[in-house]
């Protein structure tokens, strides 16, 4: 850490960032070892107090899911799922993509999809309790990583505060335990990436990574922040991409061989529902109330571009800065956040995305009022959709007034979580690099 305070150029400015990093080490290492007392002595009760916290937390945060699955069926998606596993099993995986034109996941995905369906047969349960189940499990897995993010992010207070969130997060809850995707299978690779990174394993975070992109094309777009921030040597920025690399020749080059360019166009080109969110909603609403179409022309075939010139501003700006690993856990937060808001498209379970890592990317309290507002949305559409409270399945169907309210309510959210991308852009690049050791936990 101390290296970096060559970039300084007064003795003022020096002393200033080293006392910076002594009180940051002083704060983060009061947590992670036990108090001294007299006698010589040792009090270590606060570690031993936050892993209780913790484990009760997994423990009721898990219940939570696991009471969501076993008294629901799901929404839409556990129906689509389910056809798509009835279909693996006539044809296969690689041939799937041939015969329903909705088959957009990438092979892995859909592998681990089957898996679950026979695992359901073998041991008497239905595949979307068997999947949803995974995602569960998938959320513990996640919590973990973010508990050893923390840690070696350099992150001074509870290092388990971020995985807490995340756990009793409603948005987090809903999804993992009612909604039927495999969104935080694909996050928990991502956070497993993310602390192998820290860890400087590069070879088994470019495995993490690839795995996530094989559930969902989304980590692409990750991918730029891990190579200029992880990962800022040849040496082992060559190790990272060569074990992505494999990885995912591994999951992908079979598809495209069996299918050509019908694969790419089917999990490539897929961008979630248009008109359901964010710059295609504002365009919409502006075209019904003036008639002006060119937003919503503008935004439906030019945001995907827009979306990946942002994340590449990000990366940039994060190599500029001379940001390193430390970072990371903050950067993918906001970038997550970022190509939620100008998505070209929406699913229920795209919210999901940058739940794990809002507790880097925001100080307190934005990181619970964006978990409060998602869970809010999420519940009021479960709700309408179900017909009631509580939910059994939630099928995306209902009277004009209430999809109009729905639009309402998405539109909201749409706009608090823009203001949590802008704060979060501030303030991942307001301070010189070495300043991040004052990061959040």
């Amino acid at each position: 850490m101390r290296q970096g305070a060559g970039r300084y150029q007064s003795a003022r400015e020096r002393s200033k960032f080293l006392h910076l990093v002594e009180t940051a080490q002083t704060r983060r290492d009061h947590f992670r070892q036990p108090r001294s007392l007299p006698g010589g002595r040792y009090d270590d009760r606060p570690v031993l107090n936050e892993r209780r916290t913790f484990v009760v937390v997994v423990i009721a945060a898990t219940a939570l899911r696991l009471a969501h699955t076993a008294t629901s069926l799901g929404s839409t998606d556990a129906y689509l799922w389910t056809l798509w596993v009835g279909l693996l099993d006539q044809v296969g995986v690689l041939r799937s993509y041939r015969y329903d034109e909705f088959v957009n996941h990438p092979p892995l995905a859909l592998a681990i999809a089957q898996a679950c369906g026979k695992l359901g047969t073998a041991i008497g349960l239905q595949f979307v309790d068997v999947f949803r189940g995974l995602q569960a499990a998938a959320d513990i897995v996640t919590a973990g990583a973010l508990v050893r993010i923390a840690a070696r992010a350099g992150s001074h207070g509870i290092r388990s505060a971020a995985a807490i969130a995340f756990l009793l997060s409603p948005g987090a809850i809903f999804i993992s335990g009612f909604h039927c995707n495999s969104d935080p299978l694909m996050m928990m690779f991502v956070a497993l990436a993310a602390a192998a990174a820290l860890s400087e394993r590069p070879i088994a975070s470019g495995i993490f990574f690839a795995a996530a992109i094989g559930i969902k094309i989304v980590p692409l777009l990750l991918g730029p922040l891990f190579l200029v921030v992880a990962f800022r040597e040849a040496r082992t920025r060559t190790r990272f991409l060569g074990a992505a690399a494999v990885v995912s020749a591994l999951i992908f080059v079979p598809a495209l061989v069996v299918n050509g360019p019908l694969f790419i166009q089917r999990v490539f080109g897929y961008s979630g529902m248009v008109r359901g969110w964010g710059l295609p909603v504002v365009g919409y609403v502006l075209e019904k109330t003036f008639g002006w179409s060119g937003l919503t022309t503008a935004s439906l075939t030019m945001l995907p571009f827009i979306e990946i010139a942002a994340v590449l501003v990000i990366a940039i700006l994060a190599w500029r800065r001379g940001l390193g690993p430390e970072s990371l856990p903050q950067l993918l937060g906001t970038t997550l956040l970022v190509v939620l808001v100008l998505a070209p498209g929406f699913g229920l379970q795209y919210l999901f995305w940058p739940l794990p890592f809002l507790w880097f990317a925001l100080r307190r309290p934005l990181p619970l009022a964006i978990h409060g507002a998602i869970g809010a949305y999420l519940f009021g559409v479960y709700t309408a959709w179900s017909g009631g409270w509580p939910w059994w399945y939630a099928e995306r169907a209902g009277s004009i007034e209430i999809s109009r309210l729905l639009s309402t309510l998405a539109g909201g959210l749409w706009g608090i979580l823009a203001v949590g991308a802008v704060v979060a852009l501030r303030q991942a690049f307001a301070m010189p690099s070495e300043q991040n050791v004052e990061q959040r936990t």
